[in-house]
Formats: C-alpha cells, sequence, structure tokens
C-alpha cells in the first residue's frame, strides 16, 4: 500500500468500502416508498419513476466527467466536493415540496455520487497494488451489487418506523418542515 496520511491501509479499506456500498444502497433505500410518494405529491407514477430514472442517467455521466477531473485537480478536492453535493442533495430531496424539487434534488445527488464511485475506484488504484488492489476491488465491487439488493429490504423496514423522507434524511424522530418552513 501506498502510505496515506491520516488512514492505515485498514481504515482506509474500511473507509473505501463504505463509499462504495453506501451510494448504491442510499440510490435503492426508497424504491420501496415510491407509491408513497407518487400519493403524497400527487404525482404520476412516470414522474415518480423518474426520480429514479434521472439519478442513473446523470450518474453514469458523471462518472465519465469525474475521472479525468479528479486527474486533473486531485482527488481530495473531487471526493469533498462529491461528499458535499451528496450530503445537500440528500436533504433538499428530503424537504421536497413537489414531485419536481424531489427530481432536481436526485439530479444533484446523482452528481456527487458519480464523484464519489470515479474517486473511490482510483484511490484503490492509487493507494494498492497486485494482489492486494484485486482483492479490495472485488470486495468493493461486490458489495456494490449486494447493496443495491438489500436496500429495498431495508428500505421497506424503514418504512415501518417512518415516511417516504426517512430515506433521505431523519433526525431525532421529526420530519423535516414543508420547504420554506422553518428553514
Amino acid at each position: 500500500m501506498r502510505r496515506q496520511k491520516y488512514l492505515s491501509a485498514n481504515g482506509m479499506i474500511a473507509y473505501l468500502t463504505f463509499i462504495g456500498a453506501f451510494i448504491p444502497l442510499s440510490t435503492d433505500l426508497y424504491l420501496p416508498a415510491m407509491p408513497e410518494m407518487g400519493n403524497y405529491f400527487s404525482a404520476s407514477e412516470f414522474l415518480v419513476g423518474l426520480t429514479l430514472t434521472i439519478f442513473f442517467f446523470v450518474f453514469a455521466v458523471s462518472m465519465i466527467l469525474f475521472g479525468p477531473l479528479s486527474d486533473k485537480f486531485g482527488r481530495r478536492p473531487i471526493l469533498i466536493f462529491g461528499a458535499a453535493i451528496y450530503t445537500a442533495a440528500s436533504f433538499a430531496c428530503a424537504v421536497s415540496a413537489d414531485i419536481y424539487s424531489l427530481i432536481a434534488s436526485r439530479f444533484f445527488q446523482a452528481v456527487g455520487s458519480g464523484a464519489l464511485i470515479t474517486v473511490e475506484t482510483a484511490l484503490i488504484k492509487d493507494c494498492f497494488r497486485g494482489r492486494v488492489m484485486s482483492k479490495i476491488l472485488a470486495i468493493t465491487q461486490a458489495l456494490g451489487v449486494i447493496a443495491p439488493m438489500a436496500a429495498p429490504l431495508v428500505g421497506g423496514l424503514l418504512l415501518t418506523f417512518t415516511d417516504w423522507r426517512g430515506s433521505f434524511y431523519r433526525k431525532n424522530g421529526v420530519k423535516p418542515p414543508p420547504l420554506g418552513v422553518g428553514i
């Protein structure tokens, strides 16, 4: 492993695995709540489904764009940018006042996700070599496949405790206010 300033080898592996699994898990976590979202927003199935379609399209394009950007500007700025955009967009999803705000928020959530996943893969290749790199790539890629399969199950369980907004945000058991109220 190439020397890393803040994390040990195991810490770096755990961090990269977390990034690799967290994005697909949080992407599909809200799938069981989609019918509830349609009722809440009085939106068609098409518009609710568009929240997923937009996400995947923008996510794919973002990965292509952030690869060269992380090579040019460095991994850290792109990682921080991606995490900040993803976090802000997740909060915006939770407080969306209408379906169009949710779609726009999912757009930006996908931009952040694309940056995070691109940097995660690049960091594995930057920090590890040989068989260790192959093993870590295999683990993170496997979790990237397992997480979307587990996410709807977790999302369904989550719906027993919260409404659809809980897939994006939850604070002390209190539902977030409608957009523009108390913010």
